[in-house]
């Protein structure tokens, strides 16, 4: 069995044998190393959430006959002769919408598994620094998944190394890190029920055995080339158990042949909330017999990577204000519409030009958020902000 262990402690905000303060939201779901060509951007969909196209490879199966060619060699780089330089970044759905939390002063953490290689660091370097606390196991035999952007004429192909990746041996044992954060909110999905049967039952665990009180967030995130056929009845069984599923409208018609909002209300009679991307159009939320529409800012598109889960983000830290419906899809917008404008899935840290938290943003508590505490929906007081002291939970040898 291949050996795990927990990551290594942070500076504490408890007591040692406390319980630790609650955090707003848990993300679910694998990080990757994303190898991009040096010398020039792709122009196409780039991430593990990306939409796939004719021209995506299985997400499950390696797409070439080897690794991808080391730094430093290919033809992009100076010499037309000379092999490709690559530099690396990291893509992942669930740890997308926890940065974008992170960077709204949210208390954020990503819970998933990496491989005890310089990927799986990089992957934790970058989420740390970005204000995510991680949970994550070490297997020691498993490596961290990865993928990278082969541009070319026609648009960016993506190829992925992620079969029997160390996130792949999540499973049910996994939630109870979940659950000693204490988290407002837990989020993830269709992509990590995808990766194994093990992530499957964790998926399900996630949905099924949430604390009382702990809102159970679900984006359906249909990928044709990771999930099959078989795929569709699952997906739906897995939206109809939580309590707020974001689902893109092009995604129903493909899994279930519905066209319209009101068509997947009837088929999602389970969550309390449903909220459908409708791409260039908008968005809108239901809830009951009422229903609220937001139409999608107008920006020039330079990649459409990250998007749909900058709007989740948006809308979840609005939701978790108990804002206005109308509040929280304007937020998704926003936010998305940023993230359409920048090449990748994140942008810059605030300080930057692309100040994600500007003074578009709604006049609410969130400006507070990083210097002081709020009520969380426990009743209890937690901390909010980037540089919140986490202490790091310790247990059993989990995995599938």
């Amino acid at each position: 069995m291949p050996q795990r262990t927990e990551d290594e402690p942070h500076s504490s905000s408890v007591h040692p044998g406390s319980a630790p303060e609650p955090v707003d939201a848990v993300c679910v779901g694998e990080t990757m190393a994303l190898l991009i060509p040096d010398g020039r951007r792709p122009d196409g969909p780039n991430g593990p959430d990306a939409p796939d196209g004719p021209d995506r490879p299985d997400s499950g199966t390696p797409s070439t006959d080897g690794p991808p060619a080391a730094p430093g060699t290919g033809p992009d780089s100076d010499d037309p002769g000379s092999p490709p330089r690559f530099h690396a970044e990291i893509g992942g759905a669930e740890s997308n919408v926890a940065v974008h939390l992170a960077r709204a002063g949210r208390s954020a953490a990503w819970l998933s598994a990496l491989g005890d290689d310089p990927f799986g660091r990089l992957v934790r370097a970058r989420l740390t620094a970005a204000g995510v606390h991680c949970v994550a196991r070490t297997d020691h035999e498993r490596t961290t998944g990865l993928y990278m952007k082969e541009p070319r004429p026609e648009g960016t192909r993506v190829r992925y190394w992620r079969r029997d990746s160390a996130a792949s041996t999540l499973g049910r044992p996994d939630a109870a890190q979940a659950w000693r954060l204490r988290p407002r909110l837990v989020h993830t999905s269709g992509i990590t029920a995808a990766l194994s049967a093990s992530t499957d039952g964790l998926v399900e665990e996630l949905l099924d055995a949430a604390p009382p009180g702990t809102l159970r967030s679900f984006d359906v995130n249909y990928r044709p080339a990771l999930h099959d056929a078989r795929n569709a009845d699952r997906l739906l069984d897995l939206a109809r158990r939580a309590d707020l599923v974001f689902c893109g409208l092009d995604e129903a018609q493909s899994l279930w042949g519905v066209t319209d909002p009101a068509g997947l209300r009837e088929l999602l009679r389970g969550p309390d909330l449903l909220v459908v991307k409708q791409g260039a159009e908008g968005a809108t939320a239901v809830r009951g017999d009422r229903s609220w529409f937001q139409a999608a800012p107008r920006v020039e598109v330079v990649e459409p990577v990250g998007a749909g889960d900058a709007f989740a983000a948006g809308f979840l830290d609005r939701f978790l204000d108990d804002a206005p419906m109308p509040d929280c899809l304007a937020e998704g917008a926003r936010l998305a519409g940023v993230v359409l404008g920048l090449h990748g899935d994140i942008p810059p840290e605030p300080s930057s030009s692309h100040d994600t938290r500007s003074a578009h943003a709604p006049h609410d508590t969130r400006s507070a958020r990083s210097a002081h505490s709020a009520h969380d929906a426990h009743g209890s007081r937690a901390s909010h902000g980037a540089r919140t002291a986490w202490e790091t939970v310790s247990g059993p040898d989990l995995g599938a």
